[in-house]
C-alpha cells in the first residue's frame, strides 16, 4: 500500500594529501603538518567518516493515521592530537593549530619525568574519552599521524505520526507531531555523539631550554575530556490545511 522502508550503509574511506580550505592561496598552511609547512602529507581527509546508517520508514494509511521513522548515524569520523604555541608555530610558520604532535612514551626513560607524570596523570583520567588514549598509546614514541582518531559510533531516532481529516471534497487538515532524538525523552545520556573535534591540542609549548636544546612542554589536562555534543529530545506539533 502506502507503507515503505528504506534502507542504506555506507563504508567509507577518504583520504587526501590535504583537505583545503577555501577561497586564499596559502589555504594549505592549514593543513595540519610533522615539520615543513609545505610538505602535504598523505591522510585521512577531514570530511573522512567509517560508517553511515540510514534507515527510514512509514506505516500505510490507517483511518487517517500514519507513523514514520528515521535512524541516522554516523561513526569513524577524525581528529588529530596537535601541539600548540599561542602566537607562532613551532616551525615558524606562525600558524599554532598546525603542528602535530609528538607522542611522548612515559615508560621512555628518556622522556622528562615531569612530562612522562603529566601525561600518565591525563591517561589515567576517567573523563577522558578512551578512543583518544588508545590513538595516543598506539603511536606512543611518534608523531601522531594526521587524523588517524577516531570517533565513535553515534545515532539518533526521530518518529513521526499523522492524521488526516477530510473536510470538503479535496480539502483538509493534517496534524502532525515529530519526536526528534525519540530515545533521548527516555534516558538522557542516550542519543547523543562523543566526536572529538578535529584539533586536540594536549601539549602546549610551556618554554624553550637552551641547555638541552629541546622544548618544554605542558600538557593539557582537560583534552578530549567529558566529550558530549548532539541535541537533546524536542517535540514538534503541527497543523497543514492541505486543498
Amino acid at each position: 500500500k502506502d507503507g515503505y522502508l528504506n534502507a542504506s550503509y555506507t563504508y567509507n574511506s577518504s583520504r587526501d594529501n590535504s583537505s583545503y580550505n577555501c577561497c586564499v592561496a596559502n589555504t594549505s598552511t592549514f593543513l595540519p603538518v610533522v615539520d615543513d609547512p609545505r610538505a602535504l602529507n598523505w591522510g585521512f581527509s577531514e570530511a573522512h567518516f567509517r560508517h553511515k546508517l540510514v534507515i527510514n520508514g512509514g506505516t500505510p494509511t490507517w483511518k487517517g493515521f500514519n507513523a514514520g521513522f528515521a535512524i541516522r548515524g554516523l561513526g569513524g569520523t577524525p581528529f588529530s592530537i596537535h601541539t600548540f604555541n599561542a602566537g607562532f608555530g613551532v616551525n615558524g610558520d606562525f600558524n599554532d593549530r598546525n603542528d602535530l604532535a609528538f607522542l611522548y612514551d612515559p615508560n621512555n626513560r628518556e622522556t622528562d619525568p615531569t612530562l612522562a607524570a603529566a601525561i600518565r596523570t591525563w591517561l589515567d583520567n576517567p573523563d577522558v574519552a578512551q578512543y583518544a588514549k588508545d590513538y595516543y598509546l598506539k603511536y606512543a614514541g611518534q608523531v601522531a599521524p594526521r587524523n588517524a582518531g577516531a570517533n565513535p559510533f553515534a545515532a539518533t531516532i526521530d518518529l513521526r505520526i499523522t492524521k488526516q481529516f477530510k473536510l470538503y471534497k479535496k480539502q483538509g487538515l493534517e496534524l502532525t507531531a515529530d519526536l526528534f532524538n525519540a530515545a533521548n525523552l527516555f534516558d538522557r545520556y542516550v542519543g547523543r555523539n562523543r566526536n572529538l573535534g578535529a584539533e586536540q591540542r594536549l601539549f602546549t609549548i610551556a618554554g624553550f631550554d637552551p641547555a638541552s636544546n629541546n622544548y618544554r612542554y605542558r600538557v593539557n589536562a582537560t583534552t578530549a575530556a567529558n566529550p558530549v555534543g548532539g541535541t537533546p529530545w524536542r517535540l514538534q506539533l503541527g497543523v497543514r490545511y492541505v486543498f
